[in-house]
């Protein structure tokens, strides 16, 4: 990959990152702390022997989990590629 490639890639991962950061923070985030917080509640009030309850909860968290999971791993990604293009940008200018 040439330079001018991977600058290409570097730049669309930053701009993909920083785009799921703003619908993260905007948006996702505080629903993520609501259901969670209704999930727990429900764990809580669940009667133990409500199995049924009790499994469509834990399929609901781990649904959540799995989404928050890929939001924070895009945007740790873009964050790494910005970093990156960064350093990039200030070797080339160190090399004129």
């Amino acid at each position: 990959m040439t330079e001018d490639e991977t600058r290409t890639v570097l730049e669309i991962e930053a701009a993909k990152g920083d785009r799921y950061k703003h619908i993260y923070t905007d948006i996702l985030e505080p629903f993520f702390n609501e259901k969670q917080q209704v999930l727990f509640d429900a764990f809580k009030t669940v009667n133990a022997t409500d199995t049924d309850s009790l499994v469509a909860i834990k399929m609901q968290s781990t649904a959540l989990e799995s989404l928050q999971s890929e939001f924070e791993t895009a945007i740790e990604t873009g964050r790494m590629a910005t970093h990156q293009l960064n350093a990039t940008i200030e070797k080339d200018k160190e090399n004129g």
